[in-house]
């Protein structure tokens, strides 16, 4: 098994409240809304490197941004005015794909910044979109996620899997972890934790752990003095996480798509579909080809791991080396 994963990661990259005021209001022919929920750093992200692409690609686009809307109300006004006036509209976040789930748009629909589409039921199938919906997910499969980090940590096969509580993302990430966690002979067991509580007093309760594995939800580790708190509580035993930030505050590995790729890709979807005329149905649900690993070089030194030459040429390095 860890040869077939050295060998696919060695093809990876290295990769060094109403509405906000709208900005660049459209004026013309080709036009595009874009809106979400809260705030979130990963949205940001994901529309820095939609404006980078289109700015290159489709300079003749102009954008109407509505961010961090307050609630599910604010969106749907948000949007049926968008879309009155646009030819689409980029609606970014697991709670915006959830928001589609269950009203439609008059114009397409672009998703981005959040997690898998199916379950958040907002498209049944990624290579061909049923509906009005097409866009780019942030989702990777776990499985492989998984066999990464067995790979880097092999004596870790107790693993505790610890999500948001009531965030979209949350029983995505333990889903999927119980299923590579069958598939990989591990035993896991799965917690839940509130926004602002932080993850070190599951990390400590957690005797039998030898592991942990992180959801990609920000309250799990936005809170920098308690996630260092926890990255203490686990002493020798490494954290994993579906998210980079964790690792630079000392956790030990994560494997996540590269948001500004993301909204590369998002970008080239508007672009064809609007621009182009190609239909959705056509247009596949994008995915990171190559998601980016990191790791901590002090977390390593520490816990005392001989990370594979391979993974560490391809991965990106944090921390002190």
């Amino acid at each position: 098994m860890k040869r077939a994963i050295l060998a696919a990661l060695a093809c990876y990259a290295l990769t060094p409240g109403v509405a906000a005021a709208a900005d660049n209001v459209a004026t013309a022919t080709d036009s595009v809304g874009v809106v979400w929920m809260g705030k979130s750093g990963m949205a940001n992200r994901v529309i820095a490197g939609f404006r980078d692409h289109m700015s290159k690609a489709a300079p003749e686009f102009s954008l109407d941004v509505r961010k961090e809307l307050p609630d599910a109300n604010a969106v749907t006004k948000a949007v049926t005015e968008l879309s009155s006036k646009h030819k689409g509209v980029v609606v970014l976040r697991s709670s915006g794909s959830k928001w589609l789930a269950k009203n439609k748009t008059s114009v397409p629909a672009f998703i981005g910044g959040g997690n898998h589409p199916p379950t958040l039921g907002v498209v049944k199938n990624m290579d061909a979109p049923e509906g009005n919906v097409t866009g780019v997910t942030y989702f990777l499969d776990h499985t492989l996620v998984m066999e990464t980090f067995v790979a880097i940590a092999p004596d870790a096969s107790r693993i505790a899997v610890i999500t948001q509580k009531g965030h979209p993302g949350g029983p995505i990430d333990s889903k999927g972890a119980k299923v590579a966690c069958e598939k990989l002979f591990l035993e896991c067991t799965f917690h839940e934790v509130a926004k602002g509580e932080g993850v070190g007093g599951v990390i400590a309760a957690a005797k039998d752990a030898d592991g942990f594995l992180l959801g990609n939800q920000a309250g799990l580790y936005d809170d920098k003095a308690k996630f260092q708190a926890a990255v203490k509580a686990a002493g020798s035993r490494p954290i994993f996480s579906l998210n980079k930030k964790p690792v630079e505050y000392g956790a030990l590995a994560s494997m996540a798509a590269d948001d500004r790729k993301l909204g590369k890709m998002l970008a080239e979807r508007v672009i064809s579909v609007i621009r182009d005329g190609k239909s959705v149905a056509k247009t596949p649900v994008g995915r990171d080809p190559k998601p980016i690993l990191v790791l901590n070089s002090s977390t390593m030194k520490r816990l005392k791991l001989a990370v594979p030459k391979q993974m560490l040429k391809a991965a990106k390095l944090v921390g002190d080396s």
